[in-house]
């Protein structure tokens, strides 16, 4: 009986290590699903909140999924393709969309004309003084550049992309922090948890 009950763990253990190795080692050939499933918050790339009626969603990027923004499908050949995956596996891509009543923020929070110009130019030139990524010792990810495309109001949400220098020496920890300040919002400092393991060793797109 206790041989036959350490059988069963034992066959339940080699069952988690290959569900869990299948998962992290899973890849894609279809862009549609990947980036579906990269979008999908119960795959663990994404992470939302909602304070005031001000919607935050939080997007890790992987290396991948950067290379097919930039990528012709099916105008380059994989040779090419593995060249994008190289140039952007350099750094950690984060998203962070902010929305307030299905709208743009410039289109829905300020009243006056002195709010609309103060967070126009907060997220047009200063978001670098906002953010920040760090680990559990509180080293942070060097900050390197951050893109906001004005949709002036076409737009449903407002969108940013952050780049940090992927630094190995600071990804043993299980999650990073990636931290947003107030920007003039009155929702306080947010913190949302990055799992360093897609960073890592992320879900790939092969052609």
């Amino acid at each position: 009986m206790k041989h036959a009950f350490i059988f069963i763990i034992v066959l339940f253990l080699i069952n988690l290590i290959i569900s869990c190795s299948f998962e992290t080692n899973k890849t894609f050939n279809d862009k549609v699903d990947y980036s579906r499933f990269i979008n999908d918050k119960e795959n663990g790339y994404s992470s939302e909140r909602e304070i005031n009626g001000i919607k935050f969603r939080v997007l890790l990027k992987p290396r991948d999924l950067m290379a097919l923004q930039e990528f012709d499908y099916g105008g380059l050949d994989n040779s090419e393709f593995s060249k994008l995956k190289k140039k952007y596996d350099k750094h950690i891509y984060i998203g962070l969309n902010l929305s307030h009543e299905n709208k743009e923020l410039l289109s829905s929070i300020p009243n006056t004309k002195a709010q609309y110009a103060s967070l126009n130019r907060r997220l047009l030139f200063e978001m670098n003084k906002y953010v920040y990524l760090y680990n559990s010792s509180n080293d942070t990810l060097q900050f390197v550049d951050y893109l906001y495309p004005k949709m002036y109001g076409l737009s449903h949400s407002t969108s940013l992309l952050f780049v940090f220098k992927k630094d190995y020496n600071r990804l043993d920890d299980d999650y990073l922090f990636f931290s947003v300040k107030d920007i003039g919002l009155n929702v306080g400092e947010l913190r949302f948890k990055i799992d360093t393991k897609k960073i890592l060793n992320p879900h790939e797109f092969n052609l």
